[in-house]
Formats: structure tokens, sequence, C-alpha cells
């Protein structure tokens, strides 16, 4: 098959556009109008009109400013204070209440429902995690309270399987 020559238009992949096409020159405050009138009249780029002038006493704007500084002021005192406190964390009672709550549920559950074993394993997973928040509390660290597993869902009503009261006949 013979090579076919390809024109600099057809080797762009753009063949609207080669080097001799005239772009044509943008006035930008002309582009600028134009979109101001799209915008309905908005200026673009600004928020207000640079020959304006701000009254440096006005009462809004210094109500506003004061506001502003009362809350930022607010905000920084609460954080240096907070910064300075203590950090709380979860005491050894907690995870010791925590520890007996689970050790009742896992016996409750093994002496009603012994064929629920992934439930069981659940709650021996999470004993073990309050162990080792135990151990961590006794060596003096912080625990956070979000590191607390929640307290022992309820056991559900063991179902016990009945027999039936009448039994059903062969004929």
């Amino acid at each position: 098959m013979p090579k076919i020559k390809r024109t600099v238009k057809e080797k762009t992949g753009f063949p609207l556009f080669d080097d001799n096409d005239n772009v044509p020159e943008l006035n930008t405050s002309d582009l600028e109008n134009e979109l101001k009138d799209l915008l309905g009249g908005e200026g673009v780029g600004s928020d207000s009109d640079p020959s304006e002038e701000v009254n440096e006493d006005d009462p809004k704007l210094l109500a506003e400013l004061e506001a502003f500084v009362s809350d930022d002021g607010h905000k920084r005192a609460k954080s240096d204070s907070t910064a300075h406190e203590e950090p709380s964390g979860v005491s050894a009672a907690e995870i010791q209440e925590r520890i007996s709550a689970y050790k009742s549920s896992i016996q409750i559950l093994k002496s009603t429902q012994p064929s629920n074993t992934s439930h069981l394993r659940r709650l021996e997973r999470t004993l073990q995690q309050l162990d080792s928040l135990a151990s961590q509390v006794a060596k003096g660290q912080v625990i956070q309270p979000d590191e607390l597993p929640p307290p022992p869902p309820p056991i559900p009503p063991s179902v016990t399987l009945r027999e039936p009261q009448n039994p059903p006949t062969v004929c």
C-alpha cells in the first residue's frame, strides 16, 4: 500500500487549525463588558468600585469588626484554657465496670446459647481489648473515651426447642 503524504493540517489532528490561520486579536475590555452583561451587571474580579471611599467611622462596619474581634478573642481564650488542662481520659473504674459487664454477658451466653459462637467470640475479643486498656491505664497512659468499647449488647432471650404439643399423626 503506498504511503499517502499528509499536509500539516492532517498531521496535527486538528484540520481546522494550522500555522497559517489567523487568530483574531481579543480585546479584554470587550470580553469583560460582555461577561458583565451576562452576569447581570455585576463586575468581574472586584467586590466594589475602587473610586468608592470606605468610611472608617461607619457604625455598621465598626459593630461588625467588634463582633468579629470578640468572637476571635473568646475562641482563643477557650483554646488556651483547654490546652492547659490535664488530659481527661477513661478511669480504671470505668474499664473495670465494662470488664465485669462483658464477663457476665459471656457467662450468660455460654449457659443459655452455646450454639451462638460468633457472638461469643466477639464478646471475648472485646474483653481482651478491655484487658489491654486496663493494663495501659495501670501503666499511667491516658485512654480517650472514644477508644473504650461500648457496653455489651443485651443478650436476646434464649431460644428453646419445644416439642410440638400435638405431634402429627401418620395415617
